[in-house]
């Protein structure tokens, strides 16, 4: 996606695919501290941004939309990447969301093994050394399992 757009006119990436990492921490690092307020009250964070761009990532029709919403993001808006963020979740008219989360959570509870904290906080680096732009420059220390208070004992063990 970064020579995509760095092929194109005004590419909030920069002209450089190679520093395009570099560019997107630019634009989304301080929202970790100053997220973007939409016109609804919704916030726009850093992980919300991430979020929104990795679920772009796989269609390339979807590129333009994402360069669209970082360069947004640049201005201080968040327009584009929270419609990108609702398509994807499956949010309606009337700002409701079907249970796809809740039922994703269960499911990967039930079937998955507990990570202790400590593998959390390795994976968490590992996913941020495998994909650099989730990067958040923070220490991943409070790294979580978020199935480590569930209920019930998982049934598959998948690790």
């Amino acid at each position: 996606m970064a020579a995509f757009c760095a092929a194109g006119p005004q590419c909030p990436l920069g002209s450089d695919p190679s520093k395009a990492t570099e560019a997107f921490h630019d634009i989304t690092r301080p929202l970790i501290d100053n997220p973007i307020v939409g016109p609804d009250g919704r916030r726009m964070d850093f992980n919300g941004v991430v979020d929104a761009v990795a679920a772009g990532l796989y269609d390339k029709s979807a590129w333009p939309v994402i360069i669209k919403g970082l360069g947004e993001v640049q201005a201080r808006r968040s327009d584009t990447l929270t419609i990108l963020t609702d398509a994807v979740a499956g949010r309606d008219a009337n700002g409701r969301y079907p249970n796809f989360n809740e039922a994703l959570l269960a499911i990967n509870c039930m079937d998955e093994q507990r990570s202790t904290p400590q593998e959390q906080v390795a994976l968490r680096a590992q996913i941020q050394q495998a994909t650099p732009f989730t990067d958040p420059d923070k220490d991943p220390a409070g790294a979580r399992d978020v199935c480590e208070s569930w209920p019930a004992e998982p049934t598959l063990g998948y690790p």
